[in-house]
């Protein structure tokens, strides 16, 4: 255990923070692919002969549920190197600039382009999380590269 000085000069204990297992980030977005492959299977093998306009109702809100899916797994790949980059500069005590960075991702390139893709280009549900995905891709990259130059060894 490590220990923190109090202002009296005592040390007192802390435990160490939980650390999330690498084969999480590895394993979480799989078992949404996995999902989404069964959900696709479901479609396939619909039986498509009573009630014709009933089934295909059916089937078309397999195959969105599908789509969903397999936008969340995509989800999960960026938010999973988001969340270690921003934790990261957290340990480095850099908390101002990449609060900047995920304002900036999320508000001003992750909404305005979730919005044009599902009002504008008429995607709907499909094109907000598209949206999503791009400004929480740029906030993963931004974090990773600040990250990257923080953590660099400085040179003389």
């Amino acid at each position: 255990m490590e220990g923190t000085a109090e202002p009296s000069g005592d040390t007192v204990e802390t435990p160490p923070a939980p650390e999330v297992p690498p084969d999480f980030w590895r394993w979480r977005p799989t078992a949404v692919l996995l999902g989404a492959a069964f959900c696709c299977r479901l479609i396939l093998d619909f039986p498509f002969e009573d009630g014709g306009s009933v089934v295909l109702l059916l089937a078309k809100g397999w195959f969105i549920t599908a789509i969903m899916l397999l936008l969340a797994a995509v989800f999960q790949f960026s938010d999973g190197v988001q969340v270690a980059a921003n934790g990261a500069l957290r340990g480095l005590k850099d908390t101002t600039v990449p609060m900047a960075i995920t304002a900036l991702a999320y508000w001003g390139i992750g909404m305005p382009v979730g919005w044009w893709l599902a009002f504008r280009g008429g995607f709907g549900a499909r094109g907000m999380w598209m949206g999503l995905i791009a400004g929480l891709t740029v906030a993963a990259v931004l974090l990773y590269l600040r990250f990257a130059r923080m953590a660099a060894p400085s040179r003389p």
